[in-house]
């Protein structure tokens, strides 16, 4: 049998908040780019997780004071081929 793995969700923890800035942004498409205003903006929160596909469009904001802490992994797929 021949396999492979790959990636397609991103899985993130925010371990503090209180920092200015720092928002995790998701983009509608590729042709918005990172200047306009996003889709949609989460704030990052201590404790909260954030799962979402590699394929959406996305970006960590500056963090303009304080610091920002996360765990970040992915969620890997396995396809096996039966030969």
């Amino acid at each position: 049998m021949a396999s492979w793995e790959e990636s397609q969700l991103t899985f993130m923890i925010y371990l503090n908040e209180g920092m200015t800035g720092g928002e995790t942004r998701f983009f509608a498409d590729m042709e918005q780019t990172f200047l306009q205003h996003p889709y949609l903006s989460v704030e990052p929160k201590e404790g909260m997780a954030l799962v979402f596909m590699h394929s959406i469009w996305h970006e960590g904001a500056v963090v303009s004071s304080g610091e920002k802490y996360v765990l970040r992994t992915d969620i890997m797929y396995r396809q096996v081929l039966k030969l």
